[in-house]
């Protein structure tokens, strides 16, 4: 856990239809998904609540279904980041 901007974890991972982003932290922010040629392919806002789940499903920001693979999600707050690993499996 990164104590500046709190905890991010993300279950199921590998996952297959949808995952859930959850959010342990107060300050708001951004999750940024980004695939491994490191294009992003999604962006969230967080509002300041404790603590919040986002869903996400296997499509990119216009709607398209993403591709099987190794995507980086990246939680920005305050000038801080933390990076988690997440696996699509078709």
């Amino acid at each position: 856990m990164n104590r500046r901007i709190g905890n991010v974890s993300i279950y199921p991972n590998p996952f297959n239809s949808s995952a859930i982003i959850n959010i342990n932290n107060s300050k708001g922010g951004e999750i940024c998904i980004y695939n491994a040629a490191g294009q992003e392919i999604r962006k969230f806002e967080i509002s300041k609540r404790r603590q919040q789940e986002n869903n996400l499903d296997a499509t990119d920001m216009t709607g398209n279904k993403v591709s099987s693979g190794i995507y980086l999600v990246k939680y920005l707050s305050l000038g801080h980041s933390v990076t988690r690993k997440l696996i699509y499996t078709k």
